[in-house]
């Protein structure tokens, strides 16, 4: 295939507004009474482009030309002035006009939104995000943009919405609690759409504990299939588990994991591979300069065995990292 592009973009100088409690709108996160002395950086733009293609359906016997014409108007948001609320907001609107192929039009939205504030100080937060793009519907058909050919591409929305609280001990240990609420939908029922409510907790040893560190953990998570499809995807997973380190010398630490977790699906046929099985893990953790550390372990879960290796090295300009896991 043949493509020829022409892009061009214009950014409009800078402007600040004052906009009172506006995170509320976008981001849902917005109960923290700082946003109300919030600034505000509202950054405009547009884009627009020419493609001129010689395979628009991207076909290895159906070969068709196309011009392609876009114009994206849209605007960056993002809060200044608080150490206490960050929220950023990206939108474009994508219009589109093929002129070959189908000869047809397209009004996209992309949204990319993230938010995260601190409703009571250094106790409790809450983290908040919403996507809008255009996704693959399928690995097998054409990957090209949705603006090129959308015949492989859907709509898809997501969202979460997570508050958590985080609590020092002293030097004893430290706490968080969070929930989370996420969901995510696709146009045209391409897929199902899917709801998730989480709930984790974890309590980790503080520094008062050198020789011998732990941790103790626990998630539960619950996820609905909004609209089956072909079968219910609904299902729950639970686990808990409880960490381990000793410290043999400065430099070299024994590491493991014990812990239990269980998986039950909704529908019958699915129900077959419920789980309720222990889980664990054993390994090692060697840091033999400050610049340098390399961690391994084995352990097994219900489908088999699992391996985690990972090594990092900082470095004075760089940072190097590599790891594999098996899981």
């Amino acid at each position: 295939m043949a493509t020829m592009a022409v892009t061009a973009n214009k950014l409009p100088p800078r402007r600040r507004a004052k906009l009172a409690g506006t995170l509320s709108v976008f981001m849902a996160v917005g109960i923290a009474s700082s946003a109300q002395a919030l600034d505000w950086r509202l950054e405009p733009s547009v884009g627009a482009s020419a493609t001129l293609t010689d395979n628009v359906n991207q076909s290895p016997d159906n070969k068709e030309s196309a011009l392609i014409l876009e114009v994206s108007p849209g605007f960056t948001l993002q809060s200044e002035g608080s150490r206490r609320v960050e929220a950023t907001m990206s939108y474009y609107l994508s219009g589109v006009a093929r002129f070959g192929g189908d000869d047809d039009n397209d009004i996209n939205h992309n949204l990319n939104a993230t938010g995260k504030a601190e409703l009571m100080e250094d106790f409790l937060f809450v983290d908040a995000n919403a996507r809008v793009s255009q996704d693959l519907i399928s690995l097998v058909g054409s990957p090209a943009d949705a603006a090129i050919n959308d015949s492989n591409r859907a709509t898809a929305a997501s969202y979460s919405i997570s508050p958590y609280i985080q609590r020092r001990f002293g030097s004893f240990a430290d706490g968080e609690a969070r929930y989370t609420l996420s969901g995510v939908f696709f146009e045209e029922n391409v897929a199902s759409d899917l709801l998730n409510n989480e709930f984790s907790a974890s309590l980790n040893s503080g520094s008062r504990f050198n020789t011998l560190t732990w941790g103790l953990g626990y998630s539960f998570r619950e996820v609905s299939d909004r609209d089956f499809g072909v079968s219910d995807t609904s299902y729950t997973y639970e686990r808990a588990d409880l960490s381990l380190g000793y410290a043999l010398t400065r430099k070299f630490r024994l590491i493991g994991n014990v812990g239990h977790e269980w998986v039950e699906y909704d529908n019958d046929l699915a129900a077959a591979n419920n789980r309720d099985d222990t889980i664990w893990s054993a390994g090692f953790a060697w840091s033999p300069s400050r610049r340098t550390s390399l961690e391994a372990s084995m352990g097994e879960r219900f489908f088999g065995d699992t391996y985690s290796l990972s090594a990092s090295y900082r470095a004075r300009e760089s940072d190097w990292t590599a790891s594999y896991v098996e899981d």
